[in-house]
C-alpha cells in the first residue's frame, strides 16, 4: 500500500519500527492500530518489543498516542522514549475484520484495511474484501474501497451502510479467483444458484424483523409487569340473621251491620227532616213512706 506525506494505510504501519528522534533509540514495532469509530479517527498504536513477538499472542505491549507521532515513512518517528504508556483501549476498536452490511441485511464483505490522513489521523475510506484478513495477499481476493460517509451506524462486530452502497464501491484490485471466473463479489453470489453461501454464526446474524417466540414471551412478561393491578372485588358483607319480631294480638273488628235500603223509593223525593231522638228520663217510682 502507498505511503505519502498526506495519507497512509493501516497496512503500512503494521510491523513498522518506532524510532526516537533525540537518540535514535528503537522502541519496538507497531502491532495494532486503534480507532475511535464515533469520530472516525486513529487514536493510538500498540507497540511490541520485536517483530517475532508481534506474531505471538499474549505478548506484553505498550501504547503510543497518535498525537505523539511526528513522522511516518519507512519508520515511525517520535520525540523520545517517554511517549510509551499504558492506555485503556477498551472504548476503541481495531476496525479490521468487522462485517459490512447494508440496511436490508445484504453482506458486502469485511474490513481488511483503511485509509487516514497523517496530520489528524482522520479515517476517510475503508478497504473491504470477502474475508477481512490482511495477511492474505490482495492479488488472491478482490478488494473494494468504501467511503466512511456511507456508514449509517456502527456496532460491536458490524458496520451498517446505506442501501445500494455496493453500487458506489470502487474496485481496487481484481483477485485471482475472480480472474478465472470462480470468485464473485459477495453481493452478487445470491444470484448464482450453484453458490452455497458461507454459514454465518447466529450471534452475527441480523434479525428478520419477525419477533421470535422468546421475544414474544419477554414482551408479554414486560407488559404483564407494567399492567395496572386489577382491583379486587370488595368482599360481600355477611348476612345477619333476621330477628324474629313478636306482634301484639289485636282483636278483629266486628263488621258493620248492613242496612237494607229501599231500592223502590223515589231517589228524587225530598228527604224527611231529620228528627233527633228524644231521650225522656224515666220516672222514678215513688216509695211509700215507711211507717213504724
Amino acid at each position: 500500500m502507498k505511503v505519502t506525506a498526506q495519507v497512509c494505510f493501516r497496512s503500512a504501519l503494521i510491523d513498522s519500527q518506532v524510532i526516537t528522534r533525540d537518540r535514535g533509540r528503537r522502541l519496538g514495532v507497531v502491532s495494532q492500530v486503534w480507532c475511535d469509530v464515533d469520530a472516525w479517527q486513529v487514536v493510538a498504536l500498540d507497540i511490541k518489543d520485536s517483530l517475532v513477538n508481534n506474531y505471538l499472542p499474549g505478548e506484553p505491549s505498550h501504547s503510543l498516542r497518535w498525537e505523539h507521532v511526528r513522522q511516518v515513512g519507512d519508520v515511525v518517528l517520535v520525540d523520545d522514549d517517554q511517549v510509551l504508556e499504558e492506555l485503556d483501549l477498551s472504548p476503541y476498536t481495531r476496525l479490521v475484520g468487522i462485517e459490512v452490511i447494508t440496511e436490508t441485511g445484504e453482506f458486502l464483505g469485511k474490513v481488511r484495511d483503511f485509509e487516514f490522513d497523517l496530520a489528524e489521523g482522520r479515517i476517510s475510506h475503508l478497504v473491504i474484501d470477502s474475508l477481512g484478513v490482511p495477511r492474505i495477499p490482495a492479488r488472491l481476493l478482490s478488494t473494494y474501497e468504501l467511503s466512511v460517509e456511507e456508514v449509517v451506524s456502527v456496532g460491536a462486530d458490524k458496520l451498517i451502510v446505506f442501501e445500494g452502497a455496493e453500487e458506489r464501491l470502487r474496485q481496487l484490485t481484481r483477485g485471482w479467483l475472480e480472474s478465472i471466473g470462480i470468485g464473485k463479489p459477495p453481493w452478487e453470489r445470491d444470484e448464482d444458484r450453484n453458490y452455497l453461501p458461507t454459514p454465518v454464526s447466529v450471534e452475527n446474524r441480523l434479525g428478520s424483523g419477525t419477533p421470535t417466540e422468546t421475544e414474544r414471551r419477554r414482551v408479554a412478561k414486560t407488559e404483564q409487569v407494567w399492567e395496572e393491578p386489577e382491583e379486587a372485588p370488595a368482599p360481600r358483607p355477611a348476612r345477619k340473621p333476621k330477628r324474629r319480631v313478636e306482634t301484639a294480638y289485636v282483636e278483629p273488628l266486628e263488621p258493620e251491620p248492613v242496612v237494607d235500603e229501599d231500592v223502590t223509593a223515589d231517589v228524587w223525593a225530598e228527604p224527611e227532616p231529620y228528627q233527633p231522638p228524644v231521650n225522656l228520663p224515666q220516672r222514678q217510682p215513688e216509695y211509700e213512706e215507711e211507717t213504724n
